[in-house]
């Protein structure tokens, strides 16, 4: 099994940005399925969708299905992008960002939608 890290950069306010996130959270969904240990990390605009789905968003339902999966979201773009925020996702590893360097450290798989 494969070590997968799905990284959202696209944010809330276009409809390929819906894309994007419907299809981050298809492939970890399959992925998870298929029993590939899968995370899911939210940087620059894409931390917008964490708040942007708990208010009965059209994809909420996918998002509960994959919820188990998110990892973190970068505290730095979170203040960037005002985006309330769970404390416990929230990483600032480096310089104030999260850091991705012990997935590639580790042979992690990286993909960015």
């Amino acid at each position: 099994m494969k070590n997968v890290l799905l990284i959202v950069y696209a944010g809330t306010g276009t409809h390929e940005g819906t894309a994007r996130v419907t299809n981050a959270f298809m492939m970890a969904k399959e992925l998870d399925e298929h029993g590939h240990n899968v995370e899911i990390a939210f940087d620059g605009a894409g931390v917008q969708w964490l708040e942007a789905l708990e208010d009965g968003h059209e994809l909420s339902g996918l998002h509960e299905d994959v919820q188990h999966l998110v990892a973190s979201a970068c505290d730095f773009c979170a203040g960037a992008f005002d985006a309330d925020l769970d404390e416990d996702l929230r990483e600032d590893t480096y310089q104030g960002h999260q850091s991705f360097v012990e997935y590639f450290e580790d042979d992690w798989q990286v993909i960015t939608f």
